[in-house]
């Protein structure tokens, strides 16, 4: 089971709604087996009629889920509950933020969402939030703080590629980054030299 969910949240990352649907049935416990035959129903069927048959239950089986209320999906599995964003957003956004510590040290947690993309932590350490200046910035924004002119050719193409060509830059007393996706959608951190 556990594979099966790994790879249906991998179908999830890649935005396949499918998988979304496979992954609740699966947490809901609606994968279980086929129901046994009544008693004294006929023993001898064609190959033919049982896979159409099957065919016709298997469609069934779809439309009533596809037709049923997403609450009712919900309350099957209520003692086993994902909490799975209702929807993409349109822009970029800092979701939470709140003071830690990190080896005694103060750091800051945030939560960070990309338009379109799943919710990320970030954490910036020997700083609490209220010390930091978070926002999302584009190039010129960069230029004008002067951070642009220490980014490489690839830092520029990746925040050329992001959702309004923006990135979440944060600064501090003693130091400065980005934080964008990598190739796999993770968010990282590129420092800018001081």
């Amino acid at each position: 089971m556990l594979r099966t969910i790994i790879c249906t949240w991998n179908m999830i990352r890649s935005k396949r709604p499918a998988a979304l649907a496979a992954l609740l049935l699966t947490l809901a416990g609606c994968n279980g087996p086929a129901p046994s035959p009544q008693p004294g129903a006929a023993a001898s069927v064609s190959s033919d009629q049982a896979s159409g048959q099957k065919a016709a239950e298997e469609s069934a089986a779809r439309a009533e889920i596809s037709s049923a209320p997403s609450s009712s999906l919900a309350d099957a599995g209520q003692d086993r509950q994902i909490d799975i964003e209702p929807g993409p957003h349109t822009e970029s956004r800092i979701v939470a933020s709140e003071d830690i510590k990190v080896a005694s040290e103060d750091a800051c947690a945030l939560t960070v969402q990309y338009a379109g993309d799943i919710e990320q932590p970030v954490t910036w350490r020997n700083a609490r939030c209220e010390d930091l200046t978070m926002r999302f910035v584009d190039l010129n924004e960069l230029t004008a703080i002067r951070q642009g002119g220490k980014l490489n050719a690839s830092m520029r193409e990746t925040i050329a590629g992001l959702p309004g060509r923006k990135v979440l830059y944060i600064e501090s007393a003693k130091a400065s980054a980005i934080f964008a996706p990598n190739e796999a959608g993770l968010i990282v951190r590129q420092d800018l030299a001081d």
